[in-house]
């Protein structure tokens, strides 16, 4: 569907795409096209075609960092949050992928926020060693609706109950 309200065929294409993991080299080229109907789509579909491989990023760990990451676009950011959080990362990687979901957090949209700060937690899980979860989140300046205010109180609550310390 050409409506941004719809998810279109996204489900169908990406149980199409968990079976041939080669078409994510398709989606990856609508992901970087002009038109922000077919990148919130590819974006949709790549994160769910990779939501039980996420090894199957490892190849576009490099654009989406250094590309995908910097888009604007609302409905592609809230997708690209968790692939960024999926993706396997060096220290160095992971500061740069969690300064750019930190700026996430500012966005207008109350999706990207929230998306946003669930990664930063997926992330410092992964990176138990080096991140903080609750120092994460608590840069992440809450605005708006109690729905993102409660996301982040669950997100740090999830952190601390698999065994983050508190700074």
């Amino acid at each position: 569907g050409g409506d941004r309200r719809s998810i279109g065929e996204a489900d169908r294409v990406a149980a199409r795409v968990a079976g041939a993991p080669a078409l994510l080299a398709v989606l990856f080229e609508g992901l970087d096209g002009d038109d922000p109907v077919l990148r919130m789509r590819c974006a949709d579909v790549i994160e769910k075609a990779t939501a039980a491989r996420p090894a199957l990023l490892a190849p576009w760990k490099d654009a989406l960092i250094q590309r995908h990451a910097l888009v604007t676009q609302a409905e592609v950011r809230w997708h690209v949050a968790p692939l960024l959080a999926r993706l396997p990362l060096t220290p160095a990687e992971a500061g740069a992928v969690v300064a750019r979901l930190l700026s996430f957090t500012q966005d207008r949209s109350r999706i990207v926020r929230t998306m946003s700060m669930q990664a930063l937690v997926d992330i410092g899980l992964r990176h138990a060693g080096q991140v903080h979860g609750r120092s994460l989140t608590s840069k992440a300046r809450v605005r708006g609706r109690s729905a993102t205010r409660s996301a982040r109180r669950g997100a740090n609550r999830g952190a601390f109950q698999r065994g983050f310390r508190r700074p």
